[in-house]
């Protein structure tokens, strides 16, 4: 089955399109997907201290830049970084035969 449209409905269809689209792209730009944090500002997103960012990089346990002698994170550095650390939860079962085992 072929469907022909006229020029005015598939602009029609475009302009729906892009406004069902648009509130999408804002919200990305709103989430700083390339933002770029600083020791504090990391430090508050990930609720730790300062002193905690800064032992981190030292050890070169979470991905920074430098410059100019100043540490900067990319936001979406720090969220894969989180990302990987998680801990997946056990399952009830294996939870209760650990318990017993001990």
């Amino acid at each position: 089955m072929k469907l022909f449209l006229e020029q005015s409905d598939k602009e029609d269809i475009a302009r729906g399109v892009f406004e069902l689209v648009k509130p999408l792209l804002r919200n990305l730009s709103k989430e700083n997907f390339r933002k770029i944090m600083n020791v504090t500002e990391v430090a508050v997103y990930l609720k730790v201290s300062e002193k905690w960012i800064y032992k981190r990089t030292y050890l070169k346990e979470i991905p920074y830049y430098k410059i100019d002698g100043q540490l900067r994170f990319k936001k979406q550095d720090i969220d894969a970084w989180l990302e990987s650390h998680k801990i997946a939860p056990i399952p009830s079962s294996d939870v209760l035969l650990r318990a017993i085992k001990r």
